[in-house]
């Protein structure tokens, strides 16, 4: 059973957001969804994500919103 979701805004963070979901991936004990919600980042953040990072779901917005 799932009791927590890890929600993460992006917007060109690629060099962020590598190291966080390796983290993540590598975290023990604790069962959690993970969630990047992108802001039209034009830094292959989307694509790594879909390549590197299939569990985490990803949202995609076509432009930067803000939090």
């Amino acid at each position: 059973m799932i009791k927590t979701t890890v929600v993460i805004p992006n917007y060109n963070g690629i060099s962020y957001l590598e190291d966080c979901l390796i983290f993540l991936k590598r975290s023990k004990g604790t069962t959690f969804d993970t969630i990047v919600v992108d802001n039209g980042s034009e830094d292959g953040s989307v694509q790594m994500i879909k390549e590197r990072f299939p569990w985490v779901r990803l949202l995609c917005l076509s432009e930067n919103t803000g939090f």
